[in-house]
């Protein structure tokens, strides 16, 4: 068991440990686990619920169930921590479906055993000495209308009372849940949020009302906010409000290289005869 790793926060433009010595978060995301996304997995990039439900009106229940337990207990397994954390990382961001924890049909239920492959994943973290990001990937009626927040093509969870107050309802359970957990780095509350600009103020406004709800029992973790527009525009947000408080941006650029559209690009590299790290570079 390795020495338990220090609770981290901000501290002006740093990530900080408890003794004030800066740490860089440098590791790994682990898509396609805890939220099926089917580009990742060589398949059709459908929303993860239009898959479970096609197959099991193929299949049946039954055989749903034993698939996706199958899964996810075979696409990371712990030797995976043990791996990344060898490859001089010390960090993971893990992307997690509402669904893992709120039933299906069953709002403000708890389904124990999606719960437990989130238990499992901090567990490890904890027992190889690397940091873990929770990271919200799909919410309650889906911050965007793209199959990757497992959307039915819309987006509604801003526009939805019910649907923020699952949203509001989560975090809190989970901030109670993990708010002694040293091993996890934060609380990444909404992947890529995509609204109309000139709403912007809707997911500002949530974000406020989630960080109240996390404050309300953890005051040890950094929460990291996404910008909208697949966390690529941060100036309505304005200067966080809570002191504890990271923004993450997502490059995407080049997309030939990122998306995979250009077959065999390396990195560094040159894609489209441009240099990959110009891109990189041109966000710092």
């Amino acid at each position: 068991m390795s020495k338990k790793l220090p609770f981290l926060k901000t501290s002006g433009q740093r990530i900080v440990d408890e003794a004030g010595s800066q740490i860089i978060l440098k590791g790994v995301n682990l898509g396609g686990w805890l939220m099926m996304e089917g580009y990742m997995l060589g398949g059709r990039n459908t929303p993860e619920h239009d898959f479970r439900n096609s197959f099991e009106k193929a299949l049946g229940v039954d055989a749903l169930e034993d698939f996706t337990r199958s899964f996810r207990d075979s696409f990371i397994r712990e030797d995976d921590i043990r791996i990344i954390k060898s490859w001089g990382a010390n960090c993971i961001r893990l992307p997690f479906n509402y669904r893992l924890i709120e039933p299906e049909g069953r709002p403000y239920g708890l389904n124990e055993e999606g719960l437990g492959y989130l238990d499992r994943a901090v567990q490890w973290c904890e027992k190889h000495g690397i940091y873990c990001i929770l990271d919200l990937h799909a919410a309650p009626g889906a911050q965007n209308d793209a199959w990757h927040s497992d959307s039915y093509g819309k987006q509604e969870l801003f526009s939805s009372e019910a649907n923020k107050d699952r949203y509001l309802r989560l975090w809190f359970f989970l901030a109670d849940r993990y708010r002694d957990v040293s091993a996890i780095a934060g609380y990444d509350v909404l992947n890529e949020p995509v609204v109309g600009i000139l709403e912007e103020n809707q997911v500002r406004d949530l974000y406020e009302k989630v960080t109240g709800e996390i404050r309300d029992t953890d005051k040890k973790h950094i929460i990291f906010l996404e910008g909208n527009l697949w966390a690529q525009r941060l100036e309505f947000l304005g200067k966080p409000k809570d002191g504890n408080t990271a923004y993450s941006i997502h490059c995407y650029a080049p997309l030939d290289f990122t998306h995979n559209f250009e077959v065999d690009t390396r990195y560094p590299g040159d894609v489209g005869q441009k240099d990959v790290r110009f891109h990189c570079k041109g966000l710092r």
